[in-house]
Order: C-alpha cells, then structure tokens, then sequence
C-alpha cells in the first residue's frame, strides 16, 4: 500500500470545507464521538481520493459528498438502530447543507463588497474593533476620542454593511 501525504492544496480546502463537512455530519450523527470519528474517516478518504477530484466543482460539495457515503458506512457497521436517519433523509440533509453552504458564499461575498465601499473613519473603527480586535476603550483611547462615539461609529458601521449585504443580496436574488 502506498503512503499519500496530503498536498498544500488539499490541505488549504480541507481547512476551508471542514466546518461545513463536521457541520453536515453532527446533522446525520449527533454522538459526538460518532461524528468526529466519521469525520477523521472521511478526511483521510478525502486524502486518498484527491487525485479524483475535480477542482471545477465545489471542494465542500465533494467533501460532503465523502462524509455522506462514510456517514452511511458507519451506520452499516453500527447496525440496524431506530435513531439512524434513512438514505433519502442523508440525501435531502446533504443537499440542505450543500445550499446553506453556498448562500454562506454568497454572503461573504457581499459583505467583502459592501466593507469595500466603507470608508473614513466608520472604517478606521471597524477595522480596529474586528479586524485587530481592540476594545472601544483602546479605539478611543489611540483616536483621541470618546468611547461613546466608538460605539456610535460600531452602531453605524453595522446598520451600514448590514443594509448594504441586504442590497447586494437582494440583487442576487439571495434572501
């Protein structure tokens, strides 16, 4: 048998996709021990069968895909038990997932868009609060400014991207 290391490339979107995948798995096996030791299985699938891959579809989607048919071996090596989910039920699960994971993408997208378009120091203070995680004190504190009018400017950056995203989405034809 022959030993495959996983490339920088696998890696990179395993990374990206495993919330999804671990997600879409809890859904069809709420032990936790059951579902970390689906997920561990099908990353290690997800390792062997990367060369098959087609880097044209979704990676989450195939990795989905993988947790599916490891999340029925599972269950076939479990047993016949009552709290088992049926084949259909795991395909309309996995389509459920397969489409919040793509509206996810969709939002992030539009809110990358809509933070672009920000500006000033609405800006300034979004990036310090959630892109360095500073306090409002320690924002106030560096701009020479009142902590209240950091919250103000928290308050309207939200109200701002928040009504922005909703455009761009409703644009999409995204609700």
């Amino acid at each position: 048998m022959t030993e495959t290391h996983p490339t920088p490339v696998l890696a990179a979107l395993w990374v990206r996709a495993q919330p999804a995948v671990a997600a879409f798995i809890s859904s069809l096996e709420p032990d936790f021990h059951d579902s970390e030791e689906i997920l561990q299985q099908t990353a290690v699938t997800a390792t062997e069968k990367f060369p098959e891959y087609d880097s044209k579809r979704p990676f989450v989607a195939w990795a989905i895909g993988l947790a599916r048919i490891e999340a029925l071996r599972y269950r076939q090596k479990r047993g016949r038990d009552r709290h088992v989910f049926d084949n259909e039920i795991l395909d309309l699960v996995a389509e459920a997932v397969q489409q919040e994971n793509e509206q996810i993408g969709e939002i992030r997208a539009a809110l990358k868009a809509c933070l672009s378009k920000t500006s000033g120091r609405v800006r300034q203070v979004h990036e310090m609060h959630y892109g360095k995680g500073m306090s409002p004190r320690e924002i106030a504190s560096q701009l020479m400014s009142t902590e209240n009018s950091v919250f103000v400017a928290l308050h309207r950056a939200r109200n701002a991207l928040r009504l922005c995203v909703g455009k761009q989405l409703k644009r999409i034809g995204v609700s």
